[in-house]
């Protein structure tokens, strides 16, 4: 039913203190209302990742929802878009929105073509985002 959320530990803390955490600090909300904060959106967080075929129709040009962000996990790259956690807001301002309703991306993950390494060598894995090599990899599945 869920899909495994997988994130580099150096952009998840990063992402949790410099751009979640922080500004709701800095705004002065109480600890109690951060963490429920938190609780609602790792349980988004969990629904977006949902592996059935659940379908929000007019929201999903509002909230990310499964239908929505299993395009951003599409193997395709051209339509692997939508990087919005919680609203597509902030993905239709920047044209990264990619939405077809009705439709599902029909590989997910990573091309094979993409010449990256597999998931079980963690520290090539891990070392991926510093390696410019990552880079031209995906460049080249791109042009597949």
């Amino acid at each position: 039913m869920l899909m495994h959320a997988v994130s580099h530990p150096f952009n998840a803390v990063l992402v949790q203190a410099f751009a979640i955490i922080l500004p709701i600090w800095l705004m002065g909300y109480s600890p109690d209302t951060v963490l429920i904060f938190l609780v609602i959106n790792a349980v988004h967080g969990i629904i977006s990742h949902f592996n059935v075929d659940l379908r929000l129709g007019w929201a999903n040009y509002i909230f990310v929802g499964p239908e929505v962000h299993r395009y951003h996990h599409s193997a395709a790259v051209n339509e692997a878009k939508n990087y919005g956690a919680t609203l597509t807001l902030w993905d239709q301002i920047f044209g990264t929105f990619g939405f077809h309703p009705g439709l599902a991306p029909q590989d997910l993950g990573v091309s094979p073509d993409a010449n990256l390494p597999p998931y079980q060598q963690i520290p090539s894995v891990m070392a991926l985002p510093f390696r410019r090599s990552g880079q031209e990899s995906l460049e080249q599945a791109d042009h597949v």
